[in-house]
């Protein structure tokens, strides 16, 4: 049931703006890494390194997945 979901991720760590852009005693990352593990925990896969346009194109996501959501990166 439901849709098997892959995250192309291309920084070391999952959380992106939650992660790196909110200070740590306003966000404890370890609090952080317990909600992304309880998202993992459900199936979804993460590719880490993989910049869209450079490491993978949105091609050939189209061509591998039925369904393609693209989110981008604020800059900092």
């Amino acid at each position: 049931m439901g849709h098997q979901t892959t995250v192309f991720e291309m920084l070391p760590k999952l959380g992106g703006m939650l992660r790196y852009g909110i200070p740590n005693y306003r966000l404890p990352k370890d609090r952080l890494d317990e909600d992304i593990q309880a998202i993992l925990e459900t199936g979804v896969q993460v590719e880490f390194g993989k910049r869209i346009g450079k490491d993978i194109t949105i091609q050939s996501l189209r061509q591998e997945y039925d369904a393609v959501s693209y989110f981008h990166r604020c800059k900092h």
